[in-house]
């Protein structure tokens, strides 16, 4: 995701000097000042998939939904580490989780072993799972193995979004309860509202006579 391609293009399609292919630089002109005439943005500034110039939409997330933070809707930058610098497995990048465990089975020189209590005499801690991030299965807090599979043996989704699989879980679980359960779960999401006016703009909803050009695009 970091970097450029083998024609020298960075994700969002610009070259180290800032142009795209066809010449035009984030600001829509070419090397000699002239605007771009191209027709792919609409007036606010948006192309039909709804990203601006810089890639990003309205709420800063690109077409590889990462936010313009780096880091994209699982809270995970490219390389597959969160906010905090841990990957799925709870590893940093020196290879160390939070408690000194290294993924070589070792610990951290200045680590106490024998008071850290936390894992059972099978190797697992509270929740279930191993030094190395699995149950007793063999799968990770997502719900795949080492070689990326699910119980279904398919990997789809082993790289994420991990949301969509939380969302799928939380709904299987909510399908179970009966109504007297669900009539006390207090409401934590904000009412519906009309669609945010950057929206319209973002995806062509408003035409302001630009039809034509969507056809020709489209």
């Amino acid at each position: 995701m970091y970097g450029y391609n083998s024609l020298g293009y960075d994700r969002h399609g610009y070259n180290r000097q800032g142009y795209d292919k066809d010449g035009y630089n984030i600001s829509g002109f070419d090397i000699s000042g002239n605007p771009d005439h191209r027709g792919i943005y609409n007036k606010y500034g948006f192309n039909r998939e709804g990203f601006s110039r810089t890639g990003f939409d309205s709420i800063g997330i690109d077409q590889f939904g990462f936010f313009n933070d780096s880091f994209n809707l699982d809270n995970f930058d490219p390389s597959g580490y969160d906010i905090t610098g841990y990957n799925r497995y709870g590893f940093n990048r020196q290879m160390y989780t939070p408690y000194g465990y290294h993924t070589n089975g070792s610990f951290h020189p200045d680590v106490n072993v024998a008071s850290l209590g936390l894992f059972d005499s099978k190797g697992y801690n509270k929740y279930g799972y191993n030094a190395n991030g699995f149950d007793r299965n063999g799968y990770d807090i997502f719900g795949f193995t080492s070689k990326g599979y699910d119980n279904r043996v398919c990997n789809f989704y082993f790289n994420g979004p991990f949301h969509v699989l939380v969302k799928h879980r939380v709904a299987t679980t909510l399908s179970t309860l009966n109504t007297s359960t669900l009539s006390g779960i207090s409401r934590i999401c904000p009412q519906v509202t009309p669609l945010p006016e950057q929206i319209i703009y973002q995806d062509w909803f408003d035409r302001q006579g630009q039809r034509s050009t969507l056809y020709d695009l489209y």
